[in-house]
């Protein structure tokens, strides 16, 4: 019985975990985005300036822009695969306890915070739940063998 309990228990931490990887892949995603738009505006204002420092920031600009939208684009994937295998996890763990209302309930709860985690200004409220909720897992993980 308690190697089910461990089960258990794991499959919900993973899926929590992955929750949680996806929301904060999306919040740096948003960060360099916002430093992307910064480097386009800066792009735009050198128009004025002499030729020399224009053409060699040019440069420089293009390269950071070119890099943060490779990034953005790779997490962008990590974020939608983590999400995923949080959804999986998440069924599994309810599979695992037989679909009971407290399984059941949790990944609801899970999945809705990823949602108010993948608008932006919900960002943080859903990591402040995702990681209560691992800590949650972890002590509930700890006491139940007592």
């Amino acid at each position: 019985m308690y190697a089910e309990i461990g089960t258990d228990v794991s499959l919900s931490l993973l899926s929590v975990a992955s929750y949680g990887g996806g929301v904060y892949e999306d919040v740096i995603a948003g960060r360099i985005a916002k430093q992307t738009k910064g480097m386009l505006n800066e792009w735009q204002q050198i128009r004025n300036f002499n030729k020399g420092y224009k053409a060699g920031r040019q440069v420089t600009l293009t390269s950071k822009i070119l890099k943060n939208v490779s990034t953005l684009d790779a997490m962008k994937v990590a974020s939608k695969r983590m999400i995923g295998v949080g959804l999986v996890l998440g069924v599994a763990d309810m599979a695992n306890n037989d679909f009971s209302a407290e399984s059941v309930g949790w990944f609801a709860a899970d999945a809705i915070m990823t949602g108010v985690g993948l608008t932006g200004w919900g960002a943080p409220v859903a990591g402040i739940y995702f990681l209560g909720r691992f800590a949650y897992g972890i002590y509930e993980m700890s006491n139940k063998g007592q």
